[in-house]
This record gives structure tokens, sequence and C-alpha cells, in this order.
């Protein structure tokens, strides 16, 4: 097994996030967060999974409120203190199915590593990640279920849609004119394509009310 581990300042958060042999990292002002590895194996019934990892992640003892309160939109946007819950010194390790949390753990952020573990029901592809929101989120596994594709969902491909068109309107005003007709041009097939997966996507919008990943 591979280990990541780095000495920091204690002015800095080192997030090290490691699933499926793939590391993403951040670095803000805080403390510290790490998934030092992660296991994805199945279990008896054909559609369940046991996803386990050993995860580490350090806080001050004191809460800072005044950043932990912070809206999403201010900076800093990816911390630890904003994952701290309440007033204690745990924050919520979930697991990530196709965007969507399915299910949560605590852990005491003392800097010790500790073992999570989440069994959860597939039933098509799909990806999966571990998240500490919002501070830190690891790069996914992608799991194929009877070599299927992984689909997105009617209400994501709409999103993507709408996305486009509000890409382009940010973009437009400064794109030579000789290239507008060629640029709208390709912002029209991305715009096609993610309505043709809306529209033949069997997949109805995830539930309401959920911080959503988007990767």
């Amino acid at each position: 097994m591979t280990k990541y581990a780095q000495r920091i300042p204690d002015n800095v958060c080192f997030a090290v996030l490691l699933i499926g042999c793939m590391l993403a990292q951040t670095v803000s002002a805080g403390g510290l967060v790490m998934v030092e590895a992660v296991e994805f194996q199945p279990l008896a019934a054909a559609t369940r999974r046991l996803v386990s990892a050993r995860v580490a992640a350090l806080l001050d003892e004191t809460s800072n409120p005044e950043l932990r309160d912070r809206a999403l939109d201010q900076k800093p946007y990816w911390h630890i203190e904003r994952s701290r819950i309440g007033d204690s010194q745990t924050v919520p390790v979930e697991l990530i199915v196709n965007g969507q949390s399915v299910d949560q753990q605590e852990i005491t952020t003392n800097g010790s590593i500790v073992p999570v573990a989440f069994n959860f029901s597939i039933e098509r592809s799909s990806w999966i990640a571990l998240r500490i929101f919002p501070s830190s989120h690891t790069n996914p596994i992608f799991v194929i279920v009877d070599e299927q594709p992984i689909h997105a969902s009617r209400r994501s491909a709409s999103w993507c849609a709408e996305a486009i068109e509000v890409c382009w309107e940010q973009k437009v005003d400064r794109i030579r004119k000789e290239e507008r007709t060629a640029a709208r041009n390709a912002y029209d097939v991305a715009r096609e394509t993610y309505r043709s997966i809306e529209n033949t996507s069997n997949i109805e919008q995830l539930r309401t009310g959920q911080n959503y990943s988007w990767m």
C-alpha cells in the first residue's frame, strides 16, 4: 500500500485524497485532511458493495465560527473549518455515488488515522468517491455493471446544456467577430450533445435538498 505523507506548517491545510490509486490534493489555510487509502470490495449480495478507507483530519480544538459560517461563495471556498460540525472537533466523511451523498460517517479531527466503511447498493454503472464537504474530495472510481456505460441523469444533462448557453453569453463578446460563427457552431454541437443525452436518459433527477458533487 502506498502512503502519502508530508510535514506541513501549522498554518497550512494540506489535503491528500487517494482513491483507486488516483491522487488529488489541495492547499489552503487551516488544518489537515488525508485519505490514506481506499478499498472497494464486493459483498455477498450481487448488488452490494463495501467501500473502506483510512482517513485523517486535523483541526484546532477551538472552532472559528466567523470562517465556518461564511457563505460558500466567499473565500476560502474549500476549507476544513467549514466542515466542522457545530463547535465539536468532528467532520463528516461522505460516500458519493453519481454526485449524490448516499451515506456518511463522522470522524474526530485530532490527526489520527481512523478506518471508515460504507455498504451501499449499486444497480447500474456509476462513479463513487469520498468527500468532506466543503473541504476535500477524492477522484472517482468507476464501477461498471453489466458492461453498460455510466449514464447521466436527465437533470444533470439538462444542467450541462443550459450551462453551455451561460458560458456562451459570458464569452461571446471576447471572441473575434470573424470567428464567432465557428465558435457558435461548436457550442451548438456541445449543447445538442447534452440535449440528446437528456432525451435518451432513463434516469430521473436525483433527490433534492442535498449538496451535489460536480465531478
